[in-house]
């Protein structure tokens, strides 16, 4: 099963209402969470050729159970304390914020397992989690190598990882926006750089 298409549509529907800019980029990301969410077939993913993916890596799920076993266990003594001293109302406004939230980390950790890497003869197509897809031209492209490196600290580099090390750096031949280069972990970097350069 493959959501590669699902990008192409929903970026059809926001663009063709009109809208753009940051609220563009937030209501794509929204109906990725809707989608998502109502997907449960997410065990029976099958990569195809050219097509990489990062789900493998079992530390990108983690941090995601991490974050909504936290926000659990956390939640009900951060309500009782808001009940007690400010009242129902923001209580329970804080209480649906909470509860966005978790279906949101729901929605992240089944769209960890979907969505992939992948490129043609013209682009590299950069997909992970439920964020916005991320497009490179590979006559941008000026060089494709393994990366060892944990936290990249510069603002001029794009890191899209859940906190694990990167293994794979893109360099750009000229920088998009204030980028210069990628860096992200896939599950199988050697084939990614093997097939890229040869393709």
């Amino acid at each position: 099963m493959d959501f590669v298409g699902v990008d192409e549509t929903i970026q059809k529907i926001v663009t063709s209402s009109g809208l753009n800019g940051c609220f563009s980029n937030f209501i794509q990301i929204q109906l990725r969470v809707l989608m998502y969410l109502n997907t449960s077939d997410y065990y029976h993913y099958e990569l195809i050729k050219n097509k990489y993916s990062h789900f493998s890596k079992a530390v990108a799920k983690k941090m995601i159970i991490k974050n909504i076993f936290l926000l659990i266990i956390l939640s009900p003594f951060t309500l009782y304390v808001l009940h007690d001293t400010f009242g129902f109302t923001l209580m329970f406004v804080f209480g649906l914020s909470i509860i966005s939230i978790i279906m949101f980390y729901i929605a992240e950790y089944k769209a960890v397992s979907f969505r992939t890497v992948s490129f043609d003869k013209d682009n590299i197509y950069i997909r992970y989690g439920l964020s916005n897809p991320t497009t490179i031209p590979l006559t941008l492209v000026n060089s494709v190598s393994r990366a060892f490196v944990t936290k990249p600290q510069s603002n001029k580099i794009k890191k899209i990882s859940y906190g694990q090390n990167c293994n794979i750096c893109i360099k750009l031949k000229t920088p998009i926006g204030y980028i210069c280069s990628i860096h992200m972990n896939l599950d199988k970097p050697d084939d990614f750089i093997y097939e890229l350069t040869t393709i």
